[in-house]
């Protein structure tokens, strides 16, 4: 399958009302230093490698709307592009804040919640309008000469395989905010 090594979008996977709605929810709750859950590091805050807030939304009536927006998305993905053997989403859900500096350095989403399954497609929904930061942009690459840039756009829902270099790059001016989530199944065979 080609689609393995590249991502898929949805232009509009969430309203501007609704990415508004969003970010009103939550931008104001407890967020925390965002960490690095890898037993390398020990789930510690590394600031020069990963740096933003985060809030975890956790499964409950009121964000069940987002959670079914977004596995409907990840339903028409997989069926389209991926055709990976998924299960459903295993993690809460992360808010994320990222202002001036903050920055996610190249990195894997790979992991899981247990031996049997382990993380398979990433999903980030871009919560800001670009015309209110500058930065902040999700790359994928192999190598510096293979850069790609995600589109921007409000409500823009990106879907990748969790194997894929990504970073989101330093915010230079504003805020960016965004959703991100990933969805689980038994290892690739």
């Amino acid at each position: 399958n080609a689609n393995l090594k590249h991502w898929y979008k949805f232009p509009n996977g969430f309203t501007s009302d609704e990415c508004d709605k969003i970010v009103m929810s939550f931008k104001n709750q407890a967020l925390t230093q965002a960490r690095i859950d890898d037993i390398k590091v020990g789930g510690m805050v590394h600031e020069h490698f990963r740096k933003s807030k985060v809030f975890w939304i956790t499964k409950v009536k009121q964000n069940n709307w987002i959670y079914s927006r977004i596995l409907n998305l990840v339903a028409e993905a997989n069926d389209k592009f991926f055709h990976f053997d998924i299960t459903d989403i295993s993690e809460d859900l992360q808010f994320t804040k990222y202002d001036v500096g903050d920055k996610y350095a190249w990195h894997l989403d790979v992991g899981g919640e247990d031996v049997q399954t382990i993380r398979k497609l990433s999903v980030v929904v871009q919560l800001s309008d670009p015309c209110e930061y500058e930065g902040g942009e999700l790359q994928f690459g192999q190598s510096c000469d293979e850069i790609e840039v995600a589109d921007k756009n409000k409500g823009c829902t990106v879907i990748f395989p969790s194997y894929m270099r990504h970073r989101a790059t330093e915010v230079t001016k504003g805020t960016r905010y965004c959703l991100v989530i990933w969805i689980s199944g038994p290892h690739f065979r």
